[in-house]
């Protein structure tokens, strides 16, 4: 197996387990965590995928895999010389910040699904609530208390933004969305078109 089958193979299986082998409670949970070393492993195996097909010559004669003594090798190396290595860094920032957007995209996306096949509406109140927040970063959340289908009680942490923490009191009753697999997976319902849009997919049975 040549090197860029090899990587090619080892690109796909980590794009295919970061981004469709976690899952949602999971991802949703330590999103921070898995998006960082999710970016920093995809951009890793991607420019080895790259460098082997890109530079393949390059690296061939800096490995001296022929034995070749300093002067040949230097030789091999300026003959093998690809103007594309001189982009690396871009390349590199490129696909970092490109993988951090994939799945930031992908975990939004997969909590939208979630809460459309296994959402249920009903009725939270806010428990407590903390808002620590800067110019630079803001870690406002509200804890709801609801009641699940099954008749068991949930608390669930839900970050919000230090604007919408000052509309919010204790005790007060809000409308949700929770999942009924994942009750950690939510959403507030702000709006009567939020409100309306759920109810077109899920309407109330008589």
């Amino acid at each position: 197996m040549n090197e860029t089958t090899k990587w090619g193979i080892i690109t796909a299986i980590t794009l295919l387990f970061f981004t469709c082998l976690i899952p949602v409670n999971i991802f949703a949970s330590a999103i921070y965590l898995i998006v960082i070393v999710g970016a920093v492993a995809i951009t890793f195996v991607s420019v080895k995928l790259l460098v082997s097909i890109f530079l393949k010559d390059l690296t061939k004669a800096a490995k001296n895999d022929e034995g070749l003594d300093e002067g040949a090798r230097r030789e091999a190396m300026a003959k093998a010389y690809n103007p594309s290595g001189c982009v690396i860094l871009p390349v590199i920032l490129v696909l970092f910040w490109g993988a951090v957007a994939l799945l930031i995209w992908r975990e939004v996306e997969m909590e939208k699904n979630e809460i459309h096949n296994y959402g249920q509406l009903t009725e939270a109140n806010i428990i407590d609530g903390s808002s620590i927040s800067s110019r630079k970063f803001d870690f406002s959340k509200i804890v709801l208390g609801f009641k699940k289908i099954d008749g068991d009680s949930a608390f669930v942490n839900h970050s919000i933004t230090a604007k919408q923490f000052e509309n919010f009191y204790k005790g007060e009753p809000i409308v949700i969305i929770y999942s009924t697999r994942y009750p950690s997976i939510m959403e507030v319902i702000n709006t009567k078109a939020e409100l309306d849009e759920y109810l077109k997919d899920h309407p109330v049975k008589k």
